[in-house]
């Protein structure tokens, strides 16, 4: 018999130890991890097209991000849903959410207005919420109510308010632009600057406060407060794709950082600004809520505005409606407590006047809401109307006269207007070689040939001639709301531009019940996103997709009812909020898209009855502000078509690549420069 000795026994019996405890964590790990498959994993749903690279457990996680370090275009989006799933395609990403691409106009309009049963997807609330409270973070009594209050701030005669402010500081800047410049001499400028532009243009539209932006964009400087926006939508884009309980595995900690710093700032220029307008003193409860909120950040340096007598903006709407709530709940708290039989509100359902609560309750909005919703509002106006301008302003020049038409989706970004985009085209842009468009086609000048050549640009010619004819030729013609609704042209592009460069390339929804749609079993969870890029771009939904027709939202002059006669034949398509129907004259009932190709307008138009444009959404929670974005659009190619006769891309500029983050930004800088009329 072997004897082992005792001072080897306890060695053995650790090593035994060990290896039955490594067993045990890798058993458990396998068990742990055919769980997290079977049960928490997102699974493809059957009938739905999934890419054939998608990962067993991460889904198509790892193809979205490396796409997105790639820096490819949003393009790539629809080409998979156009190869792999006519209807559906599967995005199934780690976390526990599936997500659908949609690309069927009747499934997107019964999704937007079925709003009790697919709500705003639980990342984003997330997301957003961990910046500030507004109605783009709430669902339920709490969104319906801010909504319906915040909603009074976009009523007509608030909106002639917010063009006055938006019209002076858009001034205010191409002056700036073209000072000292003569008549026919070249100004540069940057189209990506005009974010800080637009901050402050929200600023002074909506808060009647000036953030002191044009200083900075003049000086080729940011603002704070873009530099704070830019690091906001950054921790968005990386938040609204994972849950919240695994931000502090999954995030890194720098962005967590910036954006806790950045809500702090934007927070501190909220609660500043509406003690200003209160007269300088916030109640206790209202300072002690902008110190958790802000801490001791400072506010960004701002100037109140003069207003007109009379004139209200945003923060005199919701100081109006919450002193109004807060007198309707003290009058009914008064008569329950005299036993008249009315029911006193229900606890946390109003807040003391002028007090900032969490915000749990429908009672009066607090001032925290209001300072939430003040910074949404300047961030997503800044946001879109920034990115629909650049892109108004690059469509001139992509679909110049003479340039190659796309023919692909690839093709509306991939194009350069000092070389092909073929091999080298790049480094020729960068070398300032000049004389061609896309795909090598010849200039047709409209000033002569050589160095100082200028493109022919019809679409920027019947713009500048409306507003010629509607506002006026110079800088100091003043531009009237009634101007607005007669710039039909110009409302034409701003759709054409939304349509093919949609600001907001995926709106999400997420089901709160099992159902269908399409045809297709759509389990409680999954995430829906309208695929707008795919969308607005289908020849099922659009003749001539990939071409720029501002005619195709136009509907034509004496057919009776001209709005009705536009939204019957899907110039306006539901969900559409510009404020008038575009009408063409009778006598122009055809487009020529390019020598020997007339089509008629009304082949042009949506086809589909409801649902193909989504560029804000749609039903009720259709963006609440995109009236004031066209507004301040229409407002700001006005004042360019006055102070640039031509249009050009300034030499150098890489290929412009429009990118999906949260929003759709250009890969990299658009330098243009305009000829002074």
């Amino acid at each position: 018999m072997q004897v082992i000795d005792n001072d080897v026994a306890p060695a053995l019996l650790t090593s035994s130890t060990v290896s039955i405890a490594i067993a045990v964590l890798v058993m458990a790990g396998a068990a742990a991890l055919a769980l997290f498959y079977f049960v928490a994993a997102p699974q493809p749903l059957r009938g739905a097209g999934v890419l054939p690279s998608s990962h067993w457990l991460l889904g198509d996680t790892m193809l979205v991000n490396k796409v997105k370090n790639e820096g490819s275009s949003i393009f790539e989006w629809p080409e998979w849903q156009r190869s792999y799933g006519p209807r559906f395609l599967n995005l199934s990403l780690a976390g526990g959410a599936r997500v659908l691409l949609v690309n069927d106009p009747e499934a997107a309009h019964r999704i937007f207005f079925d709003h009790g049963r697919f709500v705003a997807h639980e990342h984003w609330l997330n997301a957003s919420a961990a910046h500030h409270e507004a109605i783009v973070t709430l669902e339920g009594p709490q969104w319906y109510h801010q909504r319906k209050v915040v909603a009074r701030a976009f009523l007509p005669q608030n909106q002639r308010a917010f063009l006055r402010a938006a019209d002076a500081t858009l001034s205010e800047y191409l002056r700036g632009l073209l000072r000292g410049a003569a008549a026919g001499g070249v100004v540069d400028f940057d189209v990506v600057a005009f974010m800080s532009l637009y901050c402050n243009v929200a600023a002074a539209a909506m808060f009647s406060v000036d953030c002191l932006a044009v200083d900075s964009l003049l000086a080729g400087r940011k603002s704070e407060l873009l530099v704070d926006a830019d690091h906001v939508f950054a921790a968005l884009e990386r938040l609204v794709t994972i849950p919240k309980h695994m931000w502090p595995l999954l995030v890194d900690r720098a962005t967590l950082a910036r954006l806790r710093e950045s809500s702090r700032r934007c927070h501190a220029l909220a609660f500043d600004m509406l003690a200003a307008r209160k007269g300088g003193v916030l109640p206790a409860a209202t300072m002690a809520e902008r110190a958790r909120l802000a801490g001791d950040a400072k506010a960004y340096p701002f100037r109140q505005l003069p207003r007109a007598e009379g004139v209200a903006d945003f923060l005199d709407v919701m100081i109006e409606a919450q002193r109004e709530e807060e007198a309707e709940a003290a009058a009914a708290a008064a008569a329950a407590a005299a036993g008249d039989g009315v029911a006193a509100p229900a606890a946390g359902a109003s807040a003391p006047p002028g007090s900032s609560s969490s915000g749990s309750s429908t009672g009066a909005l607090t001032d925290a809401q209001i300072a939430g919703n003040a910074i949404s509002l300047i961030i997503a106006s800044t946001e879109t109307s920034a990115h629909t301008t650049s892109w108004l302003l690059w469509a001139v020049l992509r679909f110049a006269r003479g340039a190659s038409a796309p023919t692909s989706l690839e093709e509306l970004s991939e194009a350069h207007l000092y070389g092909s985009l073929g091999e080298g085209g790049a480094a020729k842009g960068a070398a300032g070689v000049r004389g061609t468009l896309p795909g090598g086609a010849p200039w047709r000048t409209a000033a002569g040939a050589g160095e100082d050549a200028f493109p022919e640009t019809p679409v920027w010619d019947r713009i500048r001639a409306e507003v010629a004819a509607v506002v006026g030729s110079t800088l100091d013609s003043p531009l009237r709301w009634e101007h607005l609704e007669r710039l039909q042209y110009v409302e034409g592009c701003i759709r054409e531009t939304l349509r093919l460069y949609n600001t907001v390339p995926f709106i999400g929804r997420q089901a709160t019940e099992d159902c269908e749609v399409g045809g297709l079993h759509i389990p409680k969870g999954t995430v829906l996103a309208f695929n707008a890029p795919a969308m607005h771009t289908d020849e099922a939904n659009y003749a001539h997709p990939f071409r720029f027709v501002p005619e195709r939202w136009m509907a034509p002059r004496g057919s009776g009812n001209d709005a009705a006669a536009a939204t019957s034949a899907g110039g306006l398509a539901a969900g559409a909020t510009i404020a008038s129907a575009a009408v063409i004259d009778a006598d122009e009932p055809s487009v020529e898209l390019e020598p020997g190709l007339s089509v008629p307008v009304s082949a042009l138009r949506l086809k589909a009855a409801k649902g193909g444009f989504a560029a804000f959404g749609g039903g009720p929670k259709t963006c609440i502000g995109s009236k004031t974005a066209i507004l301040q659009i229409k407002a700001a190619i006005v004042r360019f078509a006055q102070a640039f006769s031509h249009l050009r891309l300034a030499p150098g500029t890489p290929p412009v690549v429009p990118l999906a983050t949260v929003t759709v930004r250009p890969r990299s800088s658009i330098k243009m420069q305009g000829k002074v009329a």
